[in-house]
Formats: structure tokens, sequence, C-alpha cells
């Protein structure tokens, strides 16, 4: 693997947003080459890579490691508050009361879990693996093994046992770090624990262990030791401080310090490596394409799964980078509570007020959703009000695209004053800078909606092989329906069958353990095969399809199935989701799912909700508008209105013949059609409705 990537010479393809300052000429630094027995891509965690570095402009910015910025952060703001989170007086109040840890604080309990982890027997370069909801602990554990000179390995609290051993096993983790209970259950059975020879704790940072726990620990010394969180650190106190820094000598900015494990759409997940360089290099060229950060103070909500690459660079290193830039910007994080995706997000909103918000689609959508009920329900003197005013802010932030007019529409003052000014108030967004989204498509739908109540959401696109970041919109480069131009450093091309390629120090060093998939992902010029297919409009990233999801028809007929369901979504407002279908068939059909209760992570009734309610008055369920004529028609229509138009139908072989409505709920990550990231899964769904597939056909 060591020499596997030649030089990375700059070719004429079209870039996105392309800087002369982007020359990835190698200019390595002689010390990190001695140290570097990898190349410029590497599956052995033990090894570092060479750093692809330009030769100029941030591209040449000198490479640091994780622990350097956390240092740096501390010495700016050492008593600035790092991280807050609200607590329960007790189990049966409801009054919450706010707890703070400072940097230095942040910094104290991060490096009593590295010397615990030293006490524990971690080696150098060795995971520990974390699961359980936002939270300092989640933190602690993460930088705590990166400051021993470990790697973090996140898991997202919704594996099953199995999916939860063979994230333990692949990466043959010292330690697991889990919440509570909930969460110890899964590692308890033993088909799990003695598949794990490396791993000698479990430790629970939140309830009491059970007493069954240590008495299967006395009666089966396979099983790993459980410890609460205090009696883990209590296993560093006899390691100094000095002992964790002279750790840090055989690190360098290309070792691994944290594993991202993909959801597994396409099979058994692959484990990511992110570098320290990765990890920095990435948030700085973020900071440095969005100077909207230095001035002032920030605040971030962490929420979204910390196993999730986007959430870790958003909560964990992004307020470092903040903090150690300078001591004006200087950023909080605040810790929603567990139940943040089912209400609880708008009161952590609202008492945070964050300056940065990252949302994926799915929380955009409950904003416009729940905000268009309000709407309905209002009197008809602010209904018209409102109607005759959000267009007036839509207009003002399309001429803010690129290629728009710039011009400011009449009344926009009073439409910012009287619509968007209230809702971002309410929303608690009223100080946001920047408001994101990405991980999965979002409908123009919800991006134009939002633009109307004053609330311009920023598309951008990455993955965990591209720690998150490769392009993305923002004030004075946007364009809706795009990504935006590429960030700073990074390069982006269009290659053969559209496939979206990415070259530059955002991109990982190697699926860990797995040198074919990593050839395969990387070439030899240096540039990620994202998978995805794309073309760029006025030097923004627009995704068309990707190529695992395109149908390929019997006549042989390439189809991106991903612009025709997000078009049918968006003319479908009682629909959730529309799931097309016709790889290698002779003609296409489409499954359709409706809004109904519950979450993508809990899963569904078949109760319908909101506009699925307005569809047809005596239909209540998914099940009945399965049956009703009524919905037929409601939905035919609109699949023949997509058949009939050439600009978005072009070919006879992309029409839509077909379709059924499942009866059994939306998909979700409990029937297996949804991964963690809320993906779909569209394997997964082809085998769950195989009858109701084939009973069209």
């Amino acid at each position: 693997m060591g020499n596997y990537c030649c030089s990375c010479a700059n070719t004429n393809a079209e870039f996105a947003s392309y800087d002369p300052d982007q020359e990835h000429n190698p200019a390595y630094l002689a010390d990190y080459d001695e140290k570097t027995t990898g190349g410029y891509f590497q599956c052995d965690p033990t090894k570092a890579v060479k750093i692809q570095m330009g030769t100029r402009g941030l591209a040449a910015q000198k490479p640091t490691r994780m622990m350097d910025v956390f240092e740096k952060a501390v010495k700016n703001c050492p008593d600035t508050v790092a991280m807050r989170k609200e607590y329960k007086a007790d189990e049966k109040s409801d009054d919450y009361t706010w707890k703070e840890w400072t940097y230095t604080q942040y910094w104290d309990e991060c490096m009593n879990v590295a010397k615990a982890l030293v006490g524990a027997g971690l080696e150098v370069y060795q995971p520990v693996n974390i699961i359980g909801f936002n939270s300092p602990q989640w933190h602690w554990a993460d930088m705590g093994a990166i400051l021993a000179g470990g790697i973090a390995a996140g898991v997202y609290t919704t594996n099953n046992p199995d999916a939860c051993r063979y994230v333990a096993e692949h990466s043959k983790c010292r330690v697991i770090f889990m919440e509570n209970n909930k969460q110890l259950t899964k590692y308890m059975d033993p088909s799990v624990y003695k598949t794990l020879p490396n791993c000698k704790y479990y430790v629970m940072w939140d309830g009491q262990i059970p007493a069954n726990a240590n008495q299967q620990y006395e009666q089966d010394n396979e099983l790993p030791q459980v410890l609460t969180w205090n009696e883990f650190i209590a296993l560093g106190k006899n390691v100094k401080e000095q002992q964790v820094r002279d750790r840090w000598e055989k690190i360098t900015p290309g070792h691994c310090s944290t594993l991202i494990y993909t959801s597994g759409t396409t099979g058994k997940p692959k484990a990511v490596m992110a570098s320290h360089d990765n990890m920095t290099w990435t948030c700085c060229s973020m900071m440095e394409s969005i100077p909207l950060f230095d001035d002032a103070p920030n605040r971030i909500i962490s929420y979204l799964p910390l196993s999730h690459i986007a959430a870790q660079m958003a909560d964990i290193v992004a307020p470092l980078t903040m903090t150690a830039r300078n001591a004006i910007s200087a950023c909080t994080v605040t810790f929603a509570r567990p139940d943040a995706l089912k209400g609880s997000l708008g009161l952590t909103l609202a008492a945070t007020q964050p300056t940065l918000f990252f949302g994926v689609p799915r929380v955009w959508e409950k904003f416009a959703d729940k905000i268009r009920k309000v709407g309905r329900d209002g009197n008809c003197c602010l209904q018209c009000i409102s109607g005759n005013l959000k267009p007036k802010n839509q207009a003002f932030y399309e001429g803010q695209q690129v290629g728009g007019s710039e011009s400011v529409p009449c009344c926009f003052c009073c439409a910012d004053c009287l619509v968007a000014s209230k809702v971002k108030g309410k929303l608690g967004l009223d100080q946001c800078k920047l408001m994101l989204t990405g991980a999965a498509p979002i409908s123009m739908d919800v991006l134009l909606y939002m633009a109307q109540l004053g609330i311009p959401v920023k598309e951008a696109f990455g993955m965990s092989e591209t720690t998150a970041l490769a392009t993305g919109n923002r004030p004075g480069w946007s364009k809706y329906g795009t990504c935006g131009p590429s960030f700073k450093g990074v390069e982006v091309k269009i290659g053969d069958e559209k496939e979206i390629l990415i070259r530059g120090r955002n991109i990982m060093m190697g699926y860990m353990y797995n040198e074919d998939k990593t050839r395969e992902t990387i070439d030899g010029e240096g540039y990620l095969h994202s998978g995805d297919q794309g073309r760029f409009d006025n030097e923004c990233l627009k995704i068309i399809g990707r190529i695992k999801d395109l149908i390929i028809g019997a006549g042989g007929e390439n189809i991106a199935p991903i612009p025709i369901e997000q078009y049918l979504e968006l003319n479908l407002p009682a629909v959730s989701k529309v799931v097309m279908i016709g790889d290698k068939r002779k003609y296409n059909v489409a499954l359709v799912s409706l809004k109904c209760k519950g979450t993508h992570q809990e899963g569904f009734s078949t109760d319908l909700v909101d506009e699925a309610l307005e569809v047809c008055g005596t239909v209540t369920t998914c099940e009945q508008a399965a049956k009703d004529p009524t919905w037929e028609k409601y939905i035919e229509t609109a699949i023949k209105e997509y058949n009939g138009n050439e600009k978005i139908c072009e070919k006879r072989a992309s029409r839509i013949q077909y379709f059924k409505i499942i009866p059994d709920g939306d998909f979700s990550m409990p029937n297996g059609c949804i991964g963690p990231t809320l993906k779909l899964k569209r394997t997964k769904v082809s085998e769950r409705y195989s009858e109701l597939i084939e009973s069209m056909y």
C-alpha cells in the first residue's frame, strides 16, 4: 500500500471554483516524511500517510494535530464556557438545570480519560468505541482517546447487537464507552463479547450498572469488566500527564485520529480512517471559505449522531478550531435533550440561539411542516399578510443567488420585519449566521419555503470519505438546487459517467484493513471517486444522481431516479417518499409512502398526519389509502403530469407505469429501509416490498 498514489498533477478538467492556490504538487515536510511508513493512502491504523500538501495557499498550510488545536484553544480561552448541558432535577421532575464546563475543565476531563486509557493498557494507535446520545462524556471519551495517542470510533445508538459487535471486533478496540444500560445490554451476550479479545473494559457513564453484569464478569473472565465512569477514571490515578504527552511523540498529522463507520447501505460497514490533518485542515478550509465566525463568540447545538462525520466536525472539531483561531471567536457547544428530534429541539434552540446550525433535510422538513400548520391554523388577516409578504423574502434570496439580479424587492423590509424576524425568533435562529443542510438530498420545495420565511438554508456536499466537506453554498456564492462551489484547497471535477471526483487534504487516509475498496475508491492521481453524479452550474456543483442508484432498464437506458422522485414528492405534499423501481425491468414502477405518525429513528404507525389527512376526509390510515380511489387519483395525476413533461421526463424509458402505496407506514430505521444518516437503503426496500413490487409486473 505504501507507494500506491502517484504525484498529483493538475489537469485541465473543469473544476468547481478552481483556485491556483490549490496546486497539488506534493511538497512534504521532511520531518513528517521520516516518520511516515506509508504512502499517500494507508489501510493500516498504525501507519501515517504523506499529506497531499500544495505549494501555496491554504493547501500549503502546515499540518497540525488534534491535540495541538485543542491545547491552543485552551490557551486562548481557559475560562470561556466550552460546553453546557441541561440535567433534570430528578426523574419525576420536569425542571432542568444547566451545568457548564470551561475549556480548562474540558481539557482536564479529557486528560483524565487519557490517563485512565493509559492505565487500562490502551496502545498507541489502538481504537476505543463510543455509543450513546450526545453528551459531555461523548466528547471527553473522543478527545481523551486522541490525547492518549489512540483512535476514536463512534457507534450508532440505533445499531443492533450484531452491528455493535462488528464495529468492536473490526476496530480491535480496547475500551467501549456507553451511555446506559440499554446500550450495555447489546454487548453483554456471549455471542458479542467472546469475539472481542482486545476489549477489556465496558464503561457506562449514565445510570446504575446492573448487579447481574458484575456477577457475569466474576463467572466469565472473557467478559470485559463493567465500570462506572468514575471507576474507570480511577484507573489513571497513578498516570502522570507527562506520560500521556510522551505518547504524542509517536503521532504525526498523517496518523489516524478517528474512525467513521459507513452506514452499510451496500454491504458491511467500511471504516473510514480520518487523519489528524484531515480533521484540522478541513475545518480550517470551511472557516476560510465561509469567513463568518471570526468576529464574535459562537454557539453550536449538538444533537445529530456523533458517530457521523458531519456531527463530529460540527460539534467537536469546529468549536476547537474557532476557539484556537482567536479568543474573540470562541465557541460554546450546547447539548440538546435526548428527545431533541421528537420535539424538544425547539426549546434548546430558543435557549441557545446558535450562530451555526446544521440540520439534515428531515430536520428542515419538520420545521417547514410545523410552520405551515401554524399558518393554516392562523386567522385570515395574518394569512393574508403572510401570503403577500413571503414571496418578497423568496424573491430577495433568489436575487442573491449566483446569476441573480441582486435587487431588493419592494416591501422587502416589511417582509423581513413582519415575517422573517418573527419566524426566526420563534425558531431560535435569529442569531444564526449560517444554516446548513447535507448528508441526504433536500427538496427544492423546502429550500424555497424556508427562503420565504427569511431562512436561507445552504446546501453542502460531502461524505465520510471527504471528512464531511467538499463543496458548499455560502453567503455571496449560492445557487438553489446545487451544493455550491468547492471549499478552498479542494479540487472537484466531473469524470467518466458524470461521476464527481474530489482531491485535497480532506480526502480520507483509506478504509481500515480494506486495501481493495481503498484502491477502488481513490485513483492513482489521488482523486476520490464519490459514486455520485453531478454537473456544474455557475461553478456550483449540482448532484444529479448516484451511479449505484442508476436504473438500467431492459432496453439499456440509464435513468437517475433521485431527480424524478424529488419532482414527484414536490408535487405530492401528502406523500413522504417516492421510490422508483425498474432496474433490469421492462418498465418502471414506484412505491409511495405517506406522511404518518412517528419518526425515522423509532418507526412509524399507519396513522396519517398533516396534508395526508386532507386528501380524503374518511381515510385516516395507510392501509385505507392503499385501497382508496381518491388517493389513487391524487397520485396518478402527478405521475401522469410527470410522464407528459418532456423537460423532466426526457425519455420514454424514464416513465413510471404503475405505483403502489405501502400499507405499513413510512420507511424507517426499524424496518431496515433507512440508514442511521437517514439515507434510503434501496436494496432493503426492494427486499421488504418484493411481493408488492412483483404485483406491478
